[in-house]
């Protein structure tokens, strides 16, 4: 599964704390799909206001959304150098589904 943002430099001007992008999908929406999942994110400056360096990503689907998904998750974040300035190092990518959506998953460490 890759989550890919593409946004202009100006989207995030003057972030505060957190931003939540948020991606709510009915099972339908996901009927089919190979086991690569693309989700892209296309957003205006003004969608971004007022947000802060805290970066969360969450995909809230139904258990089936899953099924028959590869083993391995990729979640990407495409954007300017620029975009990121004093952000907190820290990035939370946060996944909410049954634990049998995610068996045999490829699991990375990040140091």
């Amino acid at each position: 599964m890759d989550l890919e943002i593409f946004t202009l430099t100006e989207d995030f001007e003057e972030l505060s704390p957190r931003v939540d992008l948020e991606i709510f999908a009915l099972t339908e929406d996901f009927e089919n799909l190979s086991p690569r999942v693309d989700l892209e994110i296309f957003a205006l400056t003004e969608d971004f206001e007022n947000l802060s360096p805290r970066v969360d990503l969450e995909i809230f689907a139904l258990a089936e959304d899953f099924e028959n998904l590869s083993p391995r998750m990729d979640l990407e974040i495409f954007t300017l150098t620029e975009d990121f300035e004093e952000l907190s190092p820290r990035v939370d990518l946060e996944i909410f589904a049954l634990p049998e959506n995610f068996e045999n998953i490829y699991l990375h460490e990040w140091t």
